[in-house]
């Protein structure tokens, strides 16, 4: 699957609910391969999972954790640049 394929894809979790959609990925450019999967849900919350927590990736993308045990990033500009850092909450 191509990587512009995936922006915008459903995200279910393990129960099968709506995680959100992918709305951005971190890729080792050396390597090429993809480093984390950002999961956007609503309108402030942004979720990260690793390639290995994907079960499967079509139509729609299933994730083995529920959504409440996902991790949440946080997301700023510095500089012009976009950053992201994990949430406490």
């Amino acid at each position: 699957m191509l990587l512009t394929n995936m922006l915008g894809k459903e995200v279910l979790d393990s129960r099968g609910d709506l995680a959100g959609r992918v709305s951005d990925m971190e890729i080792n450019l050396t390597t090429g391969t993809i480093k984390q999967i950002f999961i956007k849900s609503g309108l402030s919350c942004t979720r990260s999972v690793k390639p290995d927590d994907i079960i499967t990736a079509g139509d729609r993308i299933i994730i083995r954790h529920q959504k409440e045990n996902i991790k949440k990033v946080q997301t700023f500009h510095f500089l012009g640049i976009k950053r992201r850092m994990l949430c406490n909450w």
